[in-house]
């Protein structure tokens, strides 16, 4: 009676654990019936959710995994392990299966663990688009920049003092687009791994405003687009509580951005305002718009619109996200309306001082 409470005791444990494992496991026996099945894989796999045991392979409806079963049950016997990547709904899984090896050396049946690497392969793909974007936004200004000076070097431009600087400014745009990618990638590695600093302190917010439409301005006129800053409440003091070398860099994000997707002869418009204990400021463009599938995704890192309208439009996917941090770090709000075709609407509320 004891011995048979001991085995009693021992298959009760054994069944907690394997409920509380966090992969999908499944054993399947030489007739290919599943034999037992742990609460994570009816997740993924909702035929495996049987009310009965045994019930056969093929209820899973899942050929991938059948196969995978009769190669284990098909290769000499001894002990080895199959892997494969398999797409299951909107995961991905990494599926190890091994045999089971009696002690006679016989293959009595199969053991199938499912490990959910989804995040794994979304951070794989988000790497790769990261290489992909960032070599092709480095290529354009170095590729430019190299052409300006070869231009210099050849003596091709006349001895002019006024063609020299002109290929001497184009040259530095260039190279400062460069150095603003660079400091994009370094603030959102900083905020990723919690080195960004903030040194807050009392900032005119309508201060920055003006010296950001200013600094977009020439921008700006090279597609003939109308910038305008307005303050819908001029007798308000708006004082914020604030890193003034972060506010500026979320105004000229916002506004470049803008001016990218807001096609020749455009507007945009800045506006200031008071709104409670917030100061908050919009950025309106009348430019090609976002859909509304495509709105929740917009300040996501390295996310970028593709379609017929943005191909030629160059960017890392990551202004709009370093823009959020930089928000969410002074307590702030930001969000975005859009309708395609009409324009776009940016609006972000920073706490007052």
């Amino acid at each position: 009676e004891r011995r048979l409470l001991e085995v009693a005791s021992e298959r009760s444990r054994c069944g907690t654990i394997l409920k509380c494992i966090t992969d999908g496991l499944l054993v399947i026996n030489r007739e290919k019936l599943v034999v037992l099945r742990n609460n994570a894989v009816a997740r993924f796999l909702p035929k495996a959710s049987q009310p009965d045991i045994p019930f056969p392979l093929a209820k899973l409806e899942d050929p991938k995994i059948e196969q995978l079963i009769d190669e284990i049950f098909e290769d000499d016997p001894g002990p080895r392990i199959v892997s494969q990547e398999l797409a299951l709904g909107e995961s991905t899984f990494m599926v190890n299966i091994s045999p089971v090896i009696e002690p006679k050396g016989e293959t009595s049946g199969a053991v199938a663990v499912f490990h959910d690497i989804t995040e794994l392969k979304k951070l794989e793909t988000a790497k790769s688009m990261f290489v992909s974007m960032v070599a092709h936004e480095l290529k354009s200004p170095l590729a430019a920049t190299e052409g300006w000076l070869n231009l210099l070097l050849s003596g091709l431009v006349k001895d002019d003092p006024k063609e020299t600087k002109h290929v001497i400014e184009r040259s530095y745009i260039r190279v400062k687009t460069l150095r603003n990618l660079v400091a994009e990638l370094l603030n959102i590695t900083a905020i990723e791994t919690g080195n960004f600093q903030l040194h807050r302190s009392n900032v005119e917010v309508a201060a920055i405003a003006r010296q950001a439409v200013e600094a977009a301005g020439d921008k700006a006129g090279d597609k003939s687009i109308e910038l305008a800053l307005t303050d819908r409440s001029p007798e308000e003091t708006k004082t914020a509580l604030a890193d003034e070398e972060a506010l500026t860099l979320i105004f000229s994000n916002l506004i470049d951005n803008a001016i990218k997707y807001t096609p020749q002869g455009g507007k945009i418009m800045v506006q200031l305002a008071q709104n409670g204990m917030y100061v908050s400021f919009s950025v309106k463009d009348s430019g090609i718009g976002i859909k509304a599938e495509d709105l929740n995704k917009v300040f996501n890192e390295f996310y970028r619109i593709k379609n017929e309208d943005t191909v030629d439009i160059p960017g890392t996917g990551l202004g709009l996200s370093l823009v959020k941090r930089l928000v969410e770090l002074h307590q702030g709000q930001i969000e975005a309306q859009s309708t395609p075709g009409t324009g776009s609407v940016f609006t972000v509320r920073i706490p007052l001082s």
